[in-house]
């Protein structure tokens, strides 16, 4: 996965995101799914001539959203991520 650094997302601050040159899913779909070396990644989740996703794109994530990812580390990747969980902690609340 590409790293993060400090950058200017459309104001004054910056603040901590990935580093990527299209928007996450585009790049996902078009670049990392099919640079990987498992056949099923590729198939799954990589883009197929015009279409935007592969054809079991979301059965494909599921599984690495409930059993691998690690939310609270990616947070400290992304302030946007970090602020979102933060708004919905307060809608939540209230």
């Amino acid at each position: 996965m590409p790293t993060s650094a400090m950058q200017k997302q459309g104001g004054r601050v910056e603040r901590r995101e990935m580093q990527l040159p299209l928007k996450a899913s585009y790049y996902l779909t078009h670049n990392l799914a099919l640079q990987s070396s498992k056949d099923e990644i590729k198939a799954q989740i990589g883009s197929q001539g015009r279409r935007c996703k592969g054809k079991e794109y979301n059965t494909a994530l599921v599984p690495f959203i409930e059993n691998e990812w690690d939310v609270e580390k990616a947070r400290v990747n992304s302030d946007s991520l970090d602020r979102m969980i933060r708004r919905l902690i307060r809608l939540n609340e209230k």
